[in-house]
């Protein structure tokens, strides 16, 4: 009897020991989160490859997303929208990341989803507990990329072992059974064991990516259920809805727990008499079926969790950003246009603010370098971040609703035989085509039409910004020609100036209204060392052509 209450005190005593172990351990966590709150972040360095499989959750939705609420992948190119996703990532999670892209994706949110987001992310910023409980719950997922759960989502069924491995499986069972009355029929587990140690370890290659998949599943799911316990005011709503379909997937958790990594058992007696039942049983590949069907039948309640986990996570990043100060929430206006104050470019260290209003057709103008290309780029970036996740980088950003476009980096493509001027043309008509829609369009043009001789360019590049002009449709548009500032009566102007000095060409980077009236290319040439003739022969030239609108001929000496 003594060691019977020995056991038991034993037992009461590592069970208590764990617990308290685990409450210390979430402590510490809760502790190190609490501690880095609103600290300045540059963001997560750019990996191209995990951006693109954080990309696999916008793939999910895009086939279903019309086109007019998307960013499409011309202006996500141009806007290097890769660089500001992870800019403005501040998950905990992979799936709160795969999630934060998807968003960034999407500017047709209807204006309820905005409001919620926003006010969501407002309420994170004053609840801790709300905040923490989610944090927590996004780092028991982590960050394992690769994992192919969305792609599995698809076929769940059919990407599942098939019901022979659980005939294997019954067969040391039955010979168990078969034992009692005939013990000979015990040899007969020895058998299946080499049987199944085979099939096991052969089919774990076979599986491997199935079961990554569901692994990745359920370590989502055991999240959404620690994080339905929370008892934190600011997400209520949310929380009993992940309590609901937690309760509904109570089944899945089981088999997708079961489903996971082997244990090699070094060192631990217990972990190695469970390896030789998963073997023994095929435990791992009976429960991968079951969670394959399982998935199939709750696939919406799973997509449901897995977004609504994700989304959560991205939305304490973004109550992270507005903690740190340097963003605001956009006001959203029934007309046309575009209102800022201290906007900035949110790649660019210690950007130059500037203040402005967008709303009629305006030419951008100014010197190589003095920052057209980097503004224009910042107000279209600015205008995807308000209608997604809710923040922009100025001290006020207002804008009517409307799809984002850009003509920008354009390239040419020598494997496809199309030159520069080609693929501008196709640039520029996909933004023509969706001028012509229900949806309003912003449209961002970088250097109209360059890859042509200067009289077509400026000749096309005036008659394709006018025949845009009364559409549904504002453009911005930044060039060089500044006969266009002439040509486009319609058009408003503004541009960026320079000051040539001893020094060399500086740059104050501040919006100005009006066409650029200076030029610093013939000035750079007498800076950078040309002879005084040439530099003088070079403005004879420029003055005469702006008198006798021709260009003279030069006679060789």
């Amino acid at each position: 009897m003594e060691k019977v209450i020995l056991a038991l005190a034993a037992l009461a005593a590592l069970t208590l020991a764990a617990i308290f172990a685990s409450r210390s351990r979430r402590a510490r966590v809760r502790k190190r989160l609490r501690a880095a709150w609103g600290q300045e972040s540059p963001g997560r360095a750019l990996e191209e490859d995990l951006v693109r499989d954080e990309a696999a959750a916008w793939r999910a939705l895009a086939a279903n997303a019309a086109p007019e609420d998307t960013v499409d992948d011309v202006t996500w190119e141009d806007l290097d929208m890769d660089a500001i996703f992870c800019r403005v990532d501040r998950c905990m999670s992979v799936v709160g990341s795969e999630m934060l892209y998807a968003l960034l994706r999407q500017t047709g949110a209807d204006g309820a989803t905005l409001a919620r987001r926003m006010e969501l992310a407002e309420a994170l910023r004053g609840d801790e507990t709300a905040r923490l409980d989610i944090q927590q719950a996004a780092l028991m997922i982590g960050r394992r990329h690769f994992h192919g759960a969305l792609d599995f989502l698809q076929g769940a069924r059919s990407d599942c072992p098939g019901p022979g491995y659980a005939l294997l499986a019954a067969v040391p069972l039955l010979c168990l059974l078969g034992g009692l009355f005939y013990p000979p029929a015990l040899l007969g587990i020895a058998l299946s064991f080499c049987v199944n140690l085979v099939v096991h370890y052969r089919a774990e290659l076979i599986w491997a990516r199935q079961t990554n998949a569901v692994t990745h599943i359920a370590t989502v799911l055991a999240a959404a259920n620690r994080l339905s316990r929370s008892n934190a005011s600011a997400i209520a709503p949310e929380v009993q809805r992940i309590r609901g379909l937690c309760a509904k997937l109570r089944g899945l958790r089981v088999f997708s727990r079961l489903c996971g990594e082997t244990d090699d058992g070094r060192g631990d007696p217990a972990a190695l008499i469970r390896e030789y039942l998963k073997i023994a049983l095929l435990t791992n590949l009976v429960s991968l079926r079951r969670a394959g069907v399982e998935i199939s039948r709750h696939a919406e309640e799973v997509r449901e969790v897995y977004a609504r986990m994700g989304e959560l996570d991205a939305l304490v990043g973004v109550a992270a950003l507005r903690e740190g100060g340097k963003v605001c929430f956009p006001v959203f206006e029934a007309a046309p246009g575009v209102r800022f104050a201290a906007l900035v470019h949110p790649l660019v260290e210690n950007p130059v603010p500037n203040d402005g209003a967008w709303e009629r057709n305006t030419l951008v103008t100014g010197s190589n370098a003095s920052g057209k290309s980097t503004f224009i780029k910042a107000l279209a970036i600015n205008a995807v971040l308000a209608q997604t996740i809710g923040v922009c980088f100025a001290r006020e950003f207002r804008l009517g609703r409307a799809r984002v476009m850009s003509s920008m980096a354009v390239r040419d493509s020598v494997r496809g035989g199309e030159s520069y001027f080609v693929a501008e043309i196709r640039s520029l008509k996909r933004i023509l085509g969706a001028a012509g829609g229900k949806t309003p369009v912003l449209a961002f043009v970088d250097e109209i039409l360059r890859g042509t001789n200067t009289i077509e360019r400026i000749a096309a590049s005036a008659a394709v910004l006018q025949d845009l002009s009364g559409k549904n449709i504002l453009v911005m548009a930044a060039t060089h020609d500044i006969e266009l500032t002439r040509i486009l009566a319609g058009y408003q102007n503004i541009h960026f100036r320079e000051q040539v000095g001893k020094d060399g060409v500086t740059f104050d980077y501040k919006l100005r209204p009006g066409p650029s009236r200076t030029r610093n290319a013939l000035e750079l040439l007498g800076q950078m060392g040309f002879v005084e003739e040439t530099v003088s022969r070079a403005r004879t030239m420029a003055a005469r052509f702006e008198r006798e609108q021709r260009w003279g001929v030069l006679q060789d000496e």
